[in-house]
């Protein structure tokens, strides 16, 4: 597996694992502890990269996904949707040229940066990965904590997301007479 890769996949297991609070965490919603690929759709769609790709559409998009940054709404966190990154990691060493699977990996790794950014959380980012094209696009919205240093020195901050509290959404008020 690419190091790209594979730094991808940890920063993902970042994210999912310091979701704001405002995802719910019931933990029965999505569950890929233990997941393997269905035997009869490995058969039916020949490969188990294929049958995930169905198992992750049916959790995560069952409606297709959304247009826009955010692909689908993360409805609950815990443990059994962290465990997807190691569900992705294993497929991804039998495919190692997925670009299905690469996708399914930025599409999550959206889906959490958005979290953060409608509860109006910093995106902790780890081994400077502020320099990915999406966090570009959403760089003013987030401070990163890493400082932008070096891949070979960890932060201080590294692992935490940062709250940097709710943003002003419109002008201060000003009395009935003033402009």
């Amino acid at each position: 597996m690419s190091e790209t890769v594979e730094d991808s996949l940890e920063y993902l297991k970042h994210l999912l694992s310091n979701l704001p609070d405002t995802v719910p965490s019931a933990g029965n919603i999505y569950d890929f502890r233990n997941f393997v690929p269905d035997p009869e759709l490995v058969e039916l769609f020949g490969s188990r990269e294929a049958a995930l790709n169905n198992a992750l559409e049916v959790v995560f998009a069952p409606r297709g996904r959304l247009a826009g940054p955010n692909p689908f709404i993360l409805i609950d966190q815990g443990p059994g949707l962290v465990a997807v990154v190691d569900v992705l990691r294993n497929i991804i060493n039998e495919y190692p040229q997925s670009a299905i699977l690469q996708k399914w990996v930025d599409d999550l790794k959206n889906a959490a940066v958005y979290q953060f950014n409608s509860s109006f959380k910093s995106v902790c980012c780890i081994s400077c990965h502020c320099d990915s094209s999406f966090d570009k696009i959403y760089f003013d919205r987030f401070r990163p904590c890493c400082q932008h240093q070096p891949r070979n020195q960890p932060s201080q901050n590294q692992l935490v997301p940062v709250p940097t509290g709710p943003a002003k959404l419109r002008p201060e008020r000003r009395g009935r007479n003033e402009p």
